[in-house]
C-alpha cells in the first residue's frame, strides 16, 4: 500500500510541474506565437502535444504485438486485424516497423494469391513511408508533393502522415492507391483526420474550427483534448496569455464532463486501492465504464 501512495504522490507531483500547452487565439500572430514558443523551454505548442499523443499510443502496439500469436496459424486472419488497427488511428513509429516485419515474415508462407497480395501491399505501407533502407520486396510507388497539401489546406501549419511529421518541401514515396492516416495540425485549429488515399484526401474540403474564439478580455474555448483543457494556456500576443480554464465558455467538454470524469477517477483510484491490497494485478481491460 505504500508503494501505491507513493506512485500517486509522484504522479501529482509529476502533473504540477507539467509543461503549459501553448494554443493560438484565432487572429493572432503566427510568426510572434512561435517567436514566443522559442523563447520558452517550460511550454509545448499544441502542435508538439497532440503530435506527442499520436506517437504513443501503446494500446496499438500492443494489439499489433498479439499478432505475433496468430502469424504461424493464420496469415489471413492477422491481416484482417492489421487493417482494422490501421484504420482505427494512425501508426506510432513501432507500430509501422512491427507491421513491416510481421507482414515481410508472414509474405514467406504458403497463402492464397489474394492474401499474398494483400500482405504485399500492407508492407509495402509500412516499408515506403519509414524509408529506412532498401525494401526488402518489391514495391511499386508513388512520390508525391506535400507542398499540395499546403496549397489545397493553408490553414494546417503540420502535416502528420500516420503519426510521422513531414516538411513542406518533402516529397513522399507512398503506396500508390493506399490509404494513410493523414492528420493536419494547427496551433489555432482542431485537427483535422482523415484516412484514405493521397488523391483522396487532395479532393477533400475540410472546416478548420477555431480551438478559441474571442479577445484577450474575454473569450470561449472550444478545446476537447483533456490534457489541453487542463494545463492549456491562449496566446493572444506578447503581453496577453490567458489560461484556459478562465475561458468564459462554461461549456466546454471539460465543464460539462466533470462529475463522469471525477466518477471514474473515483473508480480507477479505488480499484488500484482495492488491487493492491489484494497483492494482484489489475486487468485494465474490466475497469472500463459501461
Amino acid at each position: 500500500m505504500r508503494s501505491l501512495f507513493a506512485v500517486i504522490v509522484t504522479f501529482l507531483t509529476v502533473s504540477a510541474q507539467a509543461q503549459s500547452i501553448v494554443i493560438r487565439a484565432s487572429g493572432s500572430s503566427p510568426a510572434k506565437f512561435n517567436d514566443f514558443m522559442r523563447s520558452r523551454s517550460d511550454a509545448t505548442s499544441f502542435i508538439d502535444h497532440t503530435q506527442w499523443h499520436l506517437q504513443k499510443n501503446t494500446l496499438q502496439e500492443d494489439k499489433l504485438f498479439q499478432l505475433a500469436d496468430l502469424n504461424n496459424q493464420n496469415s489471413s486472419a492477422a491481416l484482417q486485424l492489421i487493417k482494422q488497427i490501421q484504420s482505427e488511428a494512425p501508426l506510432t513509429l513501432t507500430s509501422l516497423r512491427y507491421v513491416r516485419d510481421l507482414t515481410d515474415r508472414l509474405l514467406e508462407q504458403k497463402n492464397s494469391t489474394a492474401v499474398q497480395l494483400e500482405l504485399l501491399h500492407t508492407y509495402c505501407k509500412a516499408a515506403a513511408l519509414l524509408n529506412e533502407g532498401p525494401a526488402l520486396r518489391s514495391c511499386a510507388s508513388q512520390v508525391v508533393s506535400l507542398k499540395q497539401i499546403a496549397k489545397k489546406f493553408p490553414t494546417a501549419e503540420k502535416v502528420l502522415v500516420e503519426s510521422l511529421s513531414f516538411a513542406w518541401d518533402d516529397n513522399l514515396a507512398l503506396s500508390p492507391k493506399t490509404a494513410y492516416q493523414w492528420t493536419l495540425l494547427s496551433n489555432a485549429h482542431t485537427p483535422v483526420h482523415f484516412f484514405g488515399t493521397f488523391d483522396q484526401l487532395i479532393n477533400q474540403h475540410f472546416a478548420f474550427e477555431n480551438l478559441i474564439e474571442g479577445s484577450c478580455d474575454g473569450f470561449s474555448s472550444n478545446v476537447q483534448d483533456f490534457e489541453a483543457g487542463n494545463r492549456g494556456v491562449v496566446f493572444f500576443n506578447d503581453t496577453c496569455l490567458r489560461k484556459i480554464t478562465t475561458a468564459s465558455d462554461k461549456g466546454s467538454w471539460i465543464e460539462e464532463n466533470k462529475p463522469l470524469l471525477y466518477t471514474a477517477g473515483a473508480i480507477i483510484l479505488g480499484s488500484l486501492i482495492v488491487a493492491s491490497a489484494k497483492g494482484k494485478r489489475l486487468d485494465w481491460s474490466k475497469t472500463a465504464l459501461k
